[in-house]
């Protein structure tokens, strides 16, 4: 059984110092790899987002309607990013154990999904009248909000970091709807962030479900050719098409042609791209 010990108010201050500091250099870190990456670092850009900034004037961790602070955050009005962070300068505070019962204010994970959370409209129907709250949220409907969480071993620089997308689900619910990202294991520059929200929209969808239909149909007319060839021939159609910033003729005539002149512009073009 661990022996509790008292300790003086000497010791006391200078055991919070160490933590705060532990704190700011973590904080630092991550702020400048930020900051390579992303075109600005400002909480004075987020300041003049009046609406943003409601929400966390009520976004405290301790859920009482106060000020919320999250350690860093990022804002680009022009594509409507929101970039928020939570940072700690020990792993053992990434995350809790048991999510459904997070403690945001002592680990990592759980303060980021909190701040995302505070966007959602019955969050923030607690503090702010009927009219008031539309006006929010007509104004931050279209917001892409990033949430990252990162955590370092106080020797190595950035240990861990999570990221989390987040948007609405619609502008009538106004409820939030939040995603890990689990394939992102380090900081991205803005547009692989914007990405993020690109891949989940529908014409985004449309276009791999296109591709992918296009894709298997090839693959048909491919099992009439002779297997050793195969490559061939698909290698061939893409540098056909290939097209940097030039004129492509055979690309934007080939469905007019007929059989002879087809054949004959497919292997001078092959040729012409292979030339560049």
């Amino acid at each position: 059984m661990t022996e509790l010990r008292q300790i003086n108010k000497q010791e006391f201050l200078q055991e919070l110092q160490k933590r705060l500091h532990d704190k700011q250099l973590t904080e630092q870190a991550v702020a400048k790899i930020l900051e390579e990456n992303l075109k600005n670092m400002s909480k004075k850009e987020l300041n003049e987002r009046e609406q943003i900034q409601k929400v966390l004037n009520v976004a405290s961790k301790k859920n009482n309607g106060e000020i919320g602070k999250p350690d860093l955050i990022y804002y680009n009005a022009e594509n409507n990013l929101l970039i928020l962070g939570e940072v700690k300068p020990s792993i053992n505070f990434h995350k809790s154990k048991i999510l459904s019962e997070p403690v945001p204010i002592k680990y990592c994970v759980d303060g980021i999904i909190h701040y995302l959370n505070c966007f959602d409209r019955n969050h923030l129907l607690k503090y702010y009248k009927k009219h008031e709250l539309e006006e929010i949220l007509a104004k931050i409907k279209d917001l892409k909000l990033i949430g990252l969480a990162a955590t370092d071993d106080r020797r190595n620089g950035i240990k861990k970091i999570s990221t989390f997308s987040a948007e609405y689900k619609d502008n009538v619910s106004f409820a939030i709807d939040i995603d890990p990202v689990l394939d992102v294991k380090t900081f991205l520059n803005e547009e692989d962030y914007l990405n993020i929200f690109a891949k989940k929209s529908n014409d985004y969808k449309n276009m791999v479900n296109e591709v992918d239909k296009v894709s298997n149909e090839v693959n048909n007319m491919l099992r009439s050719i002779d297997s050793q060839f195969r490559p061939i021939v698909l290698s061939g159609g893409i540098i056909s098409l290939f097209t940097n910033d030039t004129d492509n003729n055979f690309k934007d005539n080939f469905n007019n042609l007929d059989k002879e002149s087809l054949f004959e512009d497919f292997f001078a073009s092959i040729k012409e791209n292979l030339k560049k």
